[in-house]
């Protein structure tokens, strides 16, 4: 798993997943997230666009995400899940649960993916 973070403006951060988010690689996200949490981010806008398989803990690290960002009072999305991804969302309901930006509705916010890395792989 690697992660690259870029702020957008003073309040949003977008965090840019590449790879699988599973048993192996979700405790990097995880402690990503808890170090960003300190930042005074208003909107965390998680790109899932190169993340092509999810399993349920995955999508465990997602769920603590988002509870992170409620408990810092911090807006927490997901944005343009890849369609397998997608698919693992709506089955698991967990659509219902998370703001989703998705590209192809017409529904991206502006935010650009073309910046410079700050890698983060999974040990």
């Amino acid at each position: 798993m690697i992660i690259y973070t870029q702020a957008t403006s003073e309040q949003s951060l977008l965090i840019q997943l590449n790879g699988h988010l599973d048993a192996e690689s979700n405790l990097v996200l995880k402690r990503k997230l808890q170090d960003i949490s300190q930042q005074p981010y208003e909107c965390w806008v998680v790109d899932l666009a190169k993340v092509d398989f999810l399993d349920s803990a995955g999508m465990g690290a997602l769920i603590n995400g988002l509870h992170l960002a409620k408990t810092h009072q911090v807006r927490f999305v997901l944005q343009n899940p890849h369609p397998s991804v997608k698919m693992v969302l709506e089955i698991a309901r967990l659509d219902e649960l998370f703001e989703i930006w998705d590209e192809a509705a017409g529904a991206t916010p502006g935010v650009t993916p073309n910046f410079d890395p700050v890698l983060l792989q999974a040990a």
